[in-house]
């Protein structure tokens, strides 16, 4: 499995609309996506979104991030958005209920 995490950090006055957009996004991707596993939306001790992404495969993260919704994702996020980190790690250990 593949994990991703993603900082966003909003341009000021803009923390709404990202977050809105955000939920619509990652809603879509677990329901479309058959490799993406989770898509969660968390904030971090400081206040900072952040996305927990989990995929079955790194083919399954390269389809994500290949189809029409993400894409469109990325532009309507673009201007509203100052800086973006990403991090992708392995999962090798994954328990659930």
């Amino acid at each position: 499995m593949i994990g991703m995490m993603v900082k966003i950090y909003p341009k000021s006055g803009e923390e709404q609309p990202v977050e809105g957009q955000m939920k619509k996004f990652a809603s879509t991707c677990v329901s479309t996506e058959p490799g993406t596993l989770m898509y969660s939306l968390t904030r971090d001790q400081e206040g900072t979104m952040c996305t927990m992404e989990v995929y079955e495969s790194a083919d399954a993260l390269q389809a994500h991030a290949a189809t029409p919704h993400h894409k469109e994702n990325v532009s309507m996020l673009t201007p509203l958005v100052a800086k973006v980190e990403m991090n992708r790690f392995e999962i090798f250990h994954h328990p659930t209920r």
